[in-house]
């Protein structure tokens, strides 16, 4: 079975420490005849953790940005229709996290720290590289989706 919405629903469930999500809004497309998921876009809430009321008038002194902590929303999109970045982006109060393509086997980490003034930022990039292929792996025409040599780091963690 192809069913591809599952792996994006897993990335979110990372950021929001275990908690459940209190709203869910999706819409889609399955093929009827397989039941694969061929595209979809989801949104998510998270509630907050927290009873902090965020501050949005001259009393927040110490933010430009108000919190509600641990609340969150999420947007996915998915599908095997189009072709898409295959990217995983975190955007929170301090900055963004982006997780770069390929989806299923990062090699990239972009990590962009907000600075003073609107749009600005530190950036930094973070490489994991995978292990190269063996000949055997080679010879057998090598893998049908980019970095799957990665999964090498998975399977050694079990």
């Amino acid at each position: 079975s192809y069913l591809v919405a599952p792996y994006p629903i897993a990335a979110v469930t990372l950021f929001f420490k275990g908690a459940n999500p209190d709203q869910i809004k999706a819409v889609g497309q399955v093929d009827e005849a397989t039941g694969v998921d061929l595209q979809g876009n989801m949104t998510v809430r998270f509630p907050p953790t927290g009873d902090t009321a965020p501050a949005v008038d001259d009393s927040n002194t110490e933010e430009n940005t108000p919190k509600l902590p641990g609340a969150g929303v999420a947007t996915l999109s998915f599908g095997m229709l189009g072709e898409s970045k295959e990217e995983t982006c975190v955007i929170g109060t301090k900055g963004r996290l982006t997780i770069e393509a390929p989806g299923h086997c990062p090699t990239r980490v972009h990590v962009a720290i907000k600075a003073s003034g609107r749009g600005q930022s530190l950036d930094e990039v973070f490489e994991y590289p995978v292990p190269a292929d063996t000949e055997e792996i080679k010879d057998a025409g090598g893998y049908f989706y980019p970095n799957s040599a990665g999964f090498a780091y998975e399977a050694a963690a079990v």
